[in-house]
């Protein structure tokens, strides 16, 4: 007879806060739990929402809330700390003030996540600059009294394959990861927001305090509202932990200017055909509403050309002679900003062509040069002397 296999215990809570909230047990079939419902979770575990659903998983010392569109399992839970993959959507972590434990996040499942998040309450300290001061953040929040613990928003998005962290308060571990290759860890601080996948490069962490760098990400992505409910989750949290009202969030508000950046330019790898090259590659525009409105590429050898099509684009250069060439690639917005990537490539001369060999009938020889022909010299006649 076939052993029964045990379903795993309960060790957190699922609450459905709005409407499009299900819950897939480990090895069972999807429910879905409208508010104000509950149901106890355990370890394989599947929640998610979708539309304009919210739910909130409770476990003995963290929580996390799903927003939106949002997949979560849940892998494992120990004494020190929870393990869980996003599969898609945003999260927002938080923790019990005074628990000293921490969260590793997946974006996707492993082994073929795209990173790892490890969020602790653990606090380093801010390293010193020069003459013994210390940074302060541009986006810290205010507060009256001090904050303790973490405070972390997740946003993992395969399609876009971009994976953006926020820190409110703690600190965030990251390490990129694609498929078996992992990168460099990121330490992200409090205030500080962290991209994976940015321009293409998912081995590499990009952390920033620019409002306006992370607010066109949002506009790419069209999270932007997303952003902001979890933005005045976050701020709403900060409020109760400190005493002082609820403020508004600083980013993603309707009502907030525009950012524009300058234009983002990814390219392919060139390919080389003996001295021609051919390059594609793709413009994005750095404020949303805006265009791409002309592309130049300068090939380095003092050539340059505009490029047929925009925002993608295929360009065919032939060289003069082989050397190493730095490509520029500029892109120009209808917000008359510009922005430029480069790729070096290196070519070799044609060789040259060797003598042709000649055939005879006793077998093969190199052709060999005809000897010159000699210069005769006449001889003097002797003069017979006079009579």
């Amino acid at each position: 007879m076939p052993t029964a296999t045990a379903t795993p215990a309960a060790i957190g809570e699922l609450v459905s806060e709005r409407v499009e909230v299900w819950y897939a047990p480990w090895n069972a079939p999807a429910r879905q739990i409208d508010p104000p419902e509950s149901t106890a979770v355990g370890m394989g575990d599947e929640a998610w929402t979708q539309r304009r659903g919210r739910a909130l998983l409770k476990f003995p010392d963290h929580w996390l809330r799903l927003f939106d569109n949002t997949r979560l399992r849940v892998v494992d839970v120990t004494p020190t700390g929870l393990k869980a993959a996003l599969g898609q959507g945003a999260v927002l972590l938080g923790d019990v003030p005074g628990v000293q434990a921490s969260v590793v996040i997946t974006a996707g499942e492993l082994p073929a996540a795209r990173a790892v998040i490890t969020v602790s309450n653990f606090i380093p300290p801010a390293p010193l600059l020069v003459g013994g001061a210390r940074p302060t953040p541009s986006l810290a929040p205010s507060t009256s009294a001090p904050l303790t613990g973490a405070l972390t928003m997740v946003a993992y998005l395969p399609a876009q394959q971009v994976t953006l962290v926020h820190v409110a308060y703690g600190f965030a571990t990251i390490t990129p990861q694609v498929g078996e290759k992992i990168g460099a860890s990121r330490l992200v601080r409090a205030s500080e927001w962290a991209i994976i996948g940015a321009d293409g490069k998912f081995d590499r962490v990009t952390v920033t305090q620019d409002g306006c760098e992370i607010e066109t990400w949002a506009d790419r992505l069209g999270i932007r509202e997303l952003l902001y409910e979890i933005e005045a989750d976050a701020q709403t949290l900060i409020a109760e932990r400190t005493g002082r009202s609820v403020a508004a969030p600083q980013l993603f508000s309707p009502d907030r200017a525009v950012c524009c950046l300058p234009p983002q330019v990814n390219l392919t790898a060139p390919w080389t055909d003996g001295l021609t090259v051919s390059l594609r590659g793709r413009a994005a525009p750095g404020c949303v509403g805006g265009y791409i409105s002309q592309i130049v590429v300068n090939w380095g050898d003092g050539a340059s050309q505009n490029t047929d099509s925009v925002p993608t684009f295929t360009a065919r250069h032939a060289y003069p002679a082989g050397g190493v060439y730095i490509i520029t690639v500029t892109a120009h917005d209808t917000q008359a900003r510009i922005g430029q990537a480069q790729v070096t490539v290196t070519l070799m001369a044609a060789p040259t062509p060797l003598p042709t060999p000649t055939y005879e009938d006793g077998g093969f020889v190199t052709s060999t040069p005809t000897p010159p022909t000699p210069t005769l010299t006449p001889t003097p006649t002797r003069t017979p002397d006079a009579m």
